[in-house]
């Protein structure tokens, strides 16, 4: 991989890892289209996860700052609100580990099958469609159960499939569970933290084990961390985007661009 390789699929990942288009499917389609590319495994795109995982905490660093002190707050309200978060995102996180555990082969098999792909940002295009027929008016955050967070939390491992975005899976299924649009949005948003953290804990172990640590001080793992940066700035911007799109109801454009992206792997890559 070239340093300027790194920067362009760290666009790729920052851009498509919150917009609802699935940036695995937009990773792997730049990965094949570019010349005489050679797959570099998962950890550059675990590194990439990480940099969009720090665009998250900073996004939402105010309110995750107000969370985590109200954790230890002495009003009784504000520290029951806070901890019915924690629970939440943590029934959203035990399916999405254990959906992701059963898929993990699936993903490594299609990977690189652009057909494969295709279909599933063409499912993706139709999770938001079927968003657009949600209310307008929904439940926030206090009203959310736990049963809204198992749903999210599923649909999160399901999306680990090549193609199937993360985001638009995630909340469309929140809307079609009847929560408000921007609180469904930054739900989807923080169950992302924990998900991307232990699976990007477990892959760096693995790839420690299986390269020895002296990768970690070359140059080849200095290309993924400025992909990761690149990647962190990039998906910083993307998130507003995408939340203003969620409450405005402007889904259906990325419905469409995944609708033609999908048919464009299917039939036009080989």
């Amino acid at each position: 991989m070239s340093w300027l390789e790194a920067i362009l699929l760290g666009v790729v990942q920052g851009l498509t890892e919150f917009l609802p288009v699935s940036s695995d499917g937009h990773l792997s389609a730049v990965e094949m289209l570019l010349p005489r590319f050679r797959q570099v495994g998962v950890l550059f795109d675990v590194m990439v996860h990480l940099g969009t995982l720090a665009a998250v905490i900073v996004y939402f660093r105010t309110m995750l700052r107000h969370d985590v002190a109200g954790l230890f707050a002495h009003d009784p309200e504000r520290r029951s609100a806070s901890w019915k978060l924690v629970l939440l995102v943590v029934a959203a996180t035990i399916p999405t580990g254990i959906v992701g555990v059963l898929l993990k082969r699936a993903v490594e098999e299609t990977k690189t099958d652009p057909r494969f792909v295709g279909w599933m940002e063409i499912l993706t295009g139709l999770f938001l469609m079927l968003s657009l027929f949600t209310r307008k008016s929904g439940r926030e955050r206090s009203a959310t159960t736990v049963w809204d967070a198992i749903l999210v939390g599923v649909v999160q491992g399901l999306a680990v499939l090549p193609g199937l975005s993360r985001s638009a899976s995630t909340i469309a299924f929140a809307l079609l569970a009847g929560l408000a649009a921007r609180w469904a949005a930054t739900f989807s948003f923080l169950v992302l933290l924990p998900a991307v953290l232990g699976a990007s804990v477990v892959d760096i172990f693995g790839a420690w084990e299986e390269r020895g640590g002296g990768f970690f001080l070359g140059s080849d793992f200095a290309k993924y961390l400025l992909g990761a940066a690149v990647a962190g700035l990039v998906g910083y911007f993307a998130i507003g985007w995408l939340v203003r799109a969620v409450v405005a109801r402007r889904l259906y454009w990325f419905a469409i661009y995944c609708f033609l992206f999908g048919l464009a792997l299917i039939f036009l890559f080989p």
